[in-house]
């Protein structure tokens, strides 16, 4: 009963406030019913028209005393304005990825929906104004908005109008899934109008009163919850832009550029961060320099990420933060010492305005900040709630928003990049927060993985009849060669002299072809995990970005090649930091002995000289030479660094490459390259000549991981696959084999080389070796044995990474026969 009171009171106390609300709903409402109406065609009953007008005389009637006030000539031109300039910045922001819009032509900028009823609202408000006295009751006086304390609430409600009224709002409702209208030249669209449209009008009522409250403590010097909200919302608009614009590929997808709800989606979830920031700090000024030094930084480090390496900033980047390594690849040193200057001057500057500027605390009520908290914390959990539990790639019809941005296609399939162009980079990063690394097949079970082991056990016995060597009686040497493949591939690359002569030569002798990298660019670690445990990345879902950090942490088993060797004689030698992709981790899980690095190791590298910005091939190679013992059986795993972006000049090579497609100084850079790749081919025939010297059976995997992040997307239109093809061999200093191997996964290598050397195969390694001659990616199609072996990989690989490890059961699976 008190609250049912309480409630009456504030009815009463309200009523103006409460039908200004109702009225300019049903304003926007019936206006938009007409607008959509009149440009699809359609006849709008006369009902309509004299409900809409009606409103409009009783908002004149409400707001007329404002007329009196000139302050409002100014004020009604700055709302139109401020809102053109927002609505053109969001419609930029949409075409981002448009091939055909300019926004230097300032295309559809004029947006007039709103014009004629605001201008027969203010002419109705004057002449109500300036003939008061017909006017003046104590009923109509008890409903008018007279009081200067509600200025601010009429600015928003005519902002409010102006944007959902507006053509991109209206576009918005045409491509809705929510409130779905079929055919809006024929069917009828006004109940799903009223609900969309409520909607909209509740959440940018919210927006603008918060907006016009916020710009006015501002202007009077106050730090409030009200100026935190609009200045969250200005920053999460901003950086939604500069974080877009980063990882930007033009063309369209299934007819869109972005998803329908996208944009709005990100500026939420920008938005809920830049307030986590004002409620934790409370000190308006300290949160926003930190908001916005985070912004920069963050779409900084994403375009430059995604400029060099073909991939946007993913969650599982931000476990470098800790390694200075990982900006010094994006940002020069300079570059990196100034803005650590810059935020130093701005930490003193805030220190001698801070009692002067906005000072104090943004909430002295500690109830509506822990109520804030809850709130953001809430929309959270909800909406990694509604990701996780997905079924088929879809989550419920009926989530304003989220439904359209996650169920209107499913671009998975085209890679992260599509995603995050497609449906945000918050989408991306929330999605990842929340997917199983591979999905579940539909018959997993322990009978399932039983019959498995039998079946590949039976198989393994049938091809052991055949081999007769054992892979651990000699040594293996991995060789990932960063950024290796031949630019002779590229459509439109122009060279003076081929770069890899002699490579080609020893390709030409020895087991050899192209790789399908799963990166353009970037994903040296994944390659490097699938040559070593056999386990394809397409296997995994498609949100996975990082296998070593994604992965591997939750898997109990790691079938590794390098299994069959003691673990003393394992070697991994990577001339960078060994944290990076933490990889120092993964190599203690999977049991090497030592890891020879340039820094984040027990094992730091004695030659280590730079050919260019990184060590140079040359000295990778020399470490290795310096560890092999002819006395044991070793297994090296080695990454490359030469060849790593950026390229920088050397005088080794005069070769020249060029592209018509690429800038003068993309052409610098890819002469560079280019220049790298020939010491590349000189050096690693010299390593091979110096193993061929060595008194021990030894075979080298040699692969490029990937290609350089040089080439525009445009250079693989004619030739798409070819942004994806790397060279390698497998080349043995004791016999001289040529297996018929032209294209592989890079998780074929492990049953590749068991062939290559004739050596005997577990059941494990008999299942990848089915996967290689029957289900790779060398098979356009698959026929009906080549599907069950893919069935019978994803199978295994399920139950290794997310499930039970029944396989687990057979230690004998992963165990080379003696």
């Amino acid at each position: 009963m008190i609250f049912l009171k309480s409630i009456s009171n504030f009815c009463k106390k309200n009523k103006g406030v409460l039908l200004s609300y109702f009225v300019t709903f049903l304003i926007t409402y019936l206006h938009l019913i007409i607008v959509i109406g009149l440009k699809n065609h359609r006849t709008i009953t006369p009902l309509i028209w004299i409900l809409l007008s009606v409103f409009i005389v009783l908002y004149a009637l409400q707001i007329r005393k404002k007329m009196g006030n000139k302050l409002w000539l100014l004020y009604l031109p700055l709302i139109y304005l401020l809102f053109l300039i927002g609505a053109y910045f969001v419609k930029v922001t949409l075409n981002l990825n448009n091939e055909k819009f300019d926004w230097t032509k300032f295309q559809h900028f004029w947006d007039t929906n709103f014009l004629i009823p605001l201008v027969c609202l203010l002419l109705l408000a004057l002449v109500f104004n300036r003939f008061s006295s017909y006017f003046s009751n104590e009923f109509i006086n008890a409903f008018s908005l007279k009081k200067k304390r509600y200025d601010i609430l009429v600015m928003s409600q005519i902002a409010t109008m102006f944007i959902v009224t507006s053509n991109q709002l209206i576009n918005s409702f045409l491509s809705n899934t929510l409130f779905l209208v079929e055919d809006i030249k024929k069917t009828a669209y006004a109940g799903q109008l009223l609900y969309y449209s409520l909607g909209m009008y509740v959440f940018f009522s919210l927006i603008t009163y918060a907006s016009a409250k916020g710009i006015s403590h501002l202007i009077k010097n106050k730090p409030t919850p009200s100026l935190s909200v609009a200045t969250s919302l200005l920053l999460a608009f901003i950086y939604n832009y500069t974080i877009q614009i980063g990882i930007t590929e033009k063309g369209a997808t299934y007819d869109y550029y972005i998803a329908s709800g996208a944009t709005m989606f990100q500026v939420l979830v920008l938005f809920a961060c830049f307030m986590v920031v004002y409620v934790a700090m409370n000190r308006y000024l300290a949160a926003t320099v930190l908001n916005i030094v985070v912004g920069v930084l963050v779409s900084f480090v994403n375009a430059k990420k995604f400029a060099l390496r073909s991939e946007p900033l993913l969650v599982a980047d931000f476990t470098w933060l800790n390694d200075i390594g990982f900006f010094k690849e994006y940002v020069s040193e300079n570059a990196l010492l100034l803005s650590i200057a810059g935020v130093l001057w701005t930490v003193v500057i805030l220190y001698y305005i801070r009692k002067k500027c906005l000072p104090g605390k943004i909430f002295n009520n500690w109830r509506q900040r822990v109520a804030i908290a809850i709130t953001i914390i809430l929309a959270f959990s909800g909406t990694l709630s509604i990701f996780k539990n997905q079924k088929d790639g879809k989550i419920s019809e009926h989530i304003p928003v989220l439904s359209s941005v996650y169920n209107l296609y499913n671009v998975n399939w085209q890679g992260i990049n599509a995603n995050t162009r497609f449906q945000s980079l918050s989408f991306v990063w929330l999605k990842q927060m929340t997917i199983t690394d591979i999905e579940k097949p539909s018959k997993y079970s322990q009978k399932e993985i039983d019959n498995l082991y039998k079946k590949y056990k039976s198989l393994a016995t049938e091809i052991n009849t055949t081999r007769t060597e054992n892979i651990s009686d000699q040594t293996i040497i991995f060789i990932l060669s960063e950024s290796l493949a031949d630019p002779e591939r590229v459509p439109g690359v122009s060279l003076s002299a081929p770069v890899l002569p002699q490579i080609k030569q020893i390709q030409s002798e020895t087991t050899s072809g192209l790789m399908k990298s799963d990166g353009y660019g970037g994903g040296t670690a994944n390659m490097e995990f699938q040559t070593l445990t056999g386990l394809p990345m397409y296997n995994f879902n498609d949100m996975i970005s990082v296998l070593y950090t994604e992965v591997i942490p939750d898997m109990t088993y790691i079938p590794s090649i390098s299994n069959a060797f003691d673990p003393q004689n394992r070697i991994v030698i990577h001339l960078s930091d060994a944290t990076h992709y933490a990889r120092d981790s993964v190599y203690t899980k999977l049991k090497f002995d030592e890891f020879i690095a340039t820094s984040g190791s027990d094992n730091i590298a004695e030659e280590a000289n730079l050919l260019g910005a990184y060590p140079s091939d040359s000295s990778t190679y020399d470490n290795i030479l310096a560890k092999i013992d002819s006395s044991q059986n070793q297994f090296f795993s080695v990454m490359t660094m030469q060849n790593h972006g950026p390229w920088i000049p050397t005088d080794l090579s005069d070769i020249t490459a060029s592209s018509d497609r690429l800038s003068a100084e993309e052409n610098e850079s890819l002469t560079n390259y280019a220049r790298l790749l020939s010491y590349t081919d000189s050096s690693t025939a010299e390593f091979l000549q110096q193993l061929q010297g060595i008194d021990k059976k030894i075979t080298v995997v040699f692969y490029g991981d990937h290609l350089p992040g040089i080439y525009p997307k445009t250079a693989f239109k004619d030739s798409p696959e070819s942004q994806y093809l790397t060279d390698y061999f497998i080349w043995s200093n004791h016999d001289t084999v040529k297996d018929d191997y032209p294209l592989v996964n890079s998780s074929d290598f492990p049953a590749e080389l068991l062939a290559h050397t004739n050596s005997r195969v577990s059941p494990y390694y008999a299942l990848l070796t089915e996967v290689l001659n029957k289900a790779s990616v060398d098979k356009s199609k698959l026929d009906s044995d080549g599907k069950k072996v893919a069935k019978d990989l994803k199978m295994i690989q399920y139950d290794l990474t997310e499930g039970k490890n029944y396989i687990n059961n057979y230690k004998d699976f992963f165990t080379f026969p003696e």
